[in-house]
């Protein structure tokens, strides 16, 4: 796994082993920022289900301001804080808290005060989290109005069209990997 584009091109991320983690594959990552590009300078992101910080750190390096890692696995948060130190991602970008999904959300939305302009979220495709990670996003106030909530999934739990506070503007499905990315009404 390698940081595709930005400061931290080409520079390499440490992979997970075993199977807790399942990192976004290159071919997925890559259109995942290009849906993104104009959004991402200066822009106030949050990883939630990080794994590797590869999503956060893609952003942080195309430009983002500011990039809260959430994670719930003390192996994730290990990985991560060993690529963010890797990398040399300054500790003023990139703010790491460990925890359920829930909680980090609604932490990191006190952290940010103004809003998220964009939210990662790649939750284990088995957990079937979807939906309540929309439900959570809309009700604690954590996204600015217009902010981007990108939402990977398996293909087979694609999440509705029209869950409350969001509107879907785009759908890209590459393999068994599913990709929504909503907007904050």
């Amino acid at each position: 796994m390698r940081v595709v584009a930005g400061k931290y091109k080409g520079r390499r991320l440490i992979s997970p082993d075993g199977t807790d983690v399942r990192p976004t594959s290159s071919k997925v990552k890559e259109a995942v920022f290009s849906m993104l590009t104009g959004y991402l300078e200066d822009a106030i992101v949050i990883d939630l289900f990080c794994g590797t910080g590869s999503l956060g750190i893609e952003a942080l390096s195309r430009g983002a301001q500011r990039c809260y890692f959430c994670d719930i696995l003390p192996s994730s948060i290990a990985l991560l804080n060993e690529n963010l130190t890797h990398i040399k991602v300054p500790p003023k970008d990139a703010i790491v808290l460990r925890g359920d999904f829930r909680r980090t959300a609604r932490i990191a939305g006190e952290k940010i005060q103004v809003g998220a302009d964009i939210v990662f979220a790649d939750p284990p495709y088995s957990a079937g989290f979807e939906k309540e990670i929309m439900q959570t996003l809309a009700g604690c106030g954590i996204m600015k109005s217009g902010g981007l909530l990108l939402l990977e999934h398996a293909i087979e739990r694609s999440p509705e069209l029209n869950a409350e506070g969001f509107e879907r503007i785009r759908v890209k499905r590459y393999g068994k990997t599913g990709i929504c990315l909503f907007q904050k009404n």
